[in-house]
């Protein structure tokens, strides 16, 4: 009976020890893998650094396998993506780092920037204000903010270019139909088929209608008129006052 009681004591004790010895073979595993997933990182941002972008994603992609809980290597390979254009890629990799890491600043700014490449100005912003209210102090963060605040939305068009728009009342808001591009039909590099364009034909009707327009137009032509009458006048060859004038002169320097 003791013999038996003592085995079951023995049995039981090489279990235990059987058991921590798996534990911690199990942890020098993961240790050992996460220092090759490291390795492989620290290459990576080398060749980041030496502009071989696709190397380097190679190595943070092995890096990931060895250790996928790594924030680091994702949004590190979100770097590499994006100095390839390869957005799609990058902001899943962003995303994923940040939904690891929740205040990984870095992922969030590099998160900004595959946004605005992709022209989404507001998703830009707020992956930025997240960047900056996470590192105040990042420069970076706070130029590329200013700057997409700064960016007037994408709109309609305000008419004419040079102000024409804006210089005549009732015209503000352009001519109909130019602000959004050429209409159907209307090729530019035609001027014979434009000018003869019914719709080209609408909108000078419309602009020549326009009291506003005629009042400068007239006011542009008078001046015009008057400004080339002086300019006769005085060189002698336009007008009586100026032909005498112009004699005068001419026998003046004879007599000189």
């Amino acid at each position: 009976m003791h013999t038996v009681f003592f085995c079951l004591i023995v049995v039981s004790f090489l279990n235990d020890v059987a058991h921590k010895e798996m534990f911690c073979q199990t942890d020098d595993v993961d240790m050992i893998r996460k220092q090759e997933a490291e390795k492989l990182k620290n290459e990576g941002n080398s060749l980041l650094k030496e502009n071989k972008h696709q190397n380097a994603i190679e190595l943070y992609t092995r890096a990931i396998q060895l250790d996928p809980s790594n924030s680091t290597y994702y949004s590190n390979r979100a770097a590499a993506y994006i100095k390839i254009n390869d957005l799609q890629n990058a902001l899943e990799d962003c995303q994923k780092a940040v939904s690891l890491n929740p205040n990984y600043s870095r992922a969030y700014g590099r998160m900004g920037s595959v946004y605005k490449m992709m022209n989404k100005s507001g998703e830009a912003r707020e992956a930025f204000k997240k960047a900056l209210e996470l590192d105040p102090d990042n420069p970076e963060y706070k130029t590329n903010l200013e700057n997409i605040e700064q960016t007037p939305q994408g709109g309609p068009g305000t008419g004419v270019s040079g102000g024409m728009g804006r210089g005549v009342p009732g015209m503000g808001r352009g001519i109909p139909g130019m602000g959004r591009g050429m209409p159907p039909g209307m090729d530019p590099s035609n001027l014979g088929n434009l000018m003869t364009s019914p719709m080209f034909m609408n909108l000078a009707s419309s602009v020549m209608s326009n009291p506003a327009f005629q009042n400068i137009a007239t006011s542009m032509f008078q001046s015009q008129m008057g400004g080339e009458g002086v300019g006769r006048g005085e060189g002698g060859g336009g007008g009586e006052g100026g032909q005498r004038r112009g004699r005068e002169r001419g026998f003046k320097a004879k007599k000189c």
